[in-house]
């Protein structure tokens, strides 16, 4: 895949991109990845190395903290675990900061 940069601010936190397999198992998408989360998160459709089609999914690590956080609290929902929220150990960098991109991100591996 091509790589793209953006010009983001220095303080910005970084994005992720994960690529999702239909042997592995991971959240729903349908009705999470909407018009209206799509400055939090988006999908594509590219190739792989193989030219075979494969789901990427963009953490944007622009986002506004808040639609970060009522993308997690969807994800949290489909996982099925507990009531409550997502855990606040996710997405904790060293020295105790929180990394909104980093939490969705976690969340997807769970």
């Amino acid at each position: 895949m091509a790589i793209t940069s953006r010009d983001d601010p220095p303080e910005t936190p970084l994005s992720a991109e994960l690529l999702l397999r239909p042997t592995v198992r991971h959240p729903e998408l349908n009705g999470l990845v909407s018009d209206g989360d799509r400055r939090a998160i988006h999908l594509k459709l590219p190739r792989d190395e193989d030219s075979r089609p494969v789901d990427a999914l963009h953490v944007h690590g622009y986002a506004p903290r808040e639609e970060s956080q009522v993308v997690q609290k969807a994800i949290w929902s489909q996982i099925g675990v507990e009531a409550g929220g997502p855990p606040d150990t996710l997405g904790k960098l060293d020295g105790g900061e929180r990394n909104e991109p980093l939490a969705i991100t976690q969340l997807f591996l769970l």
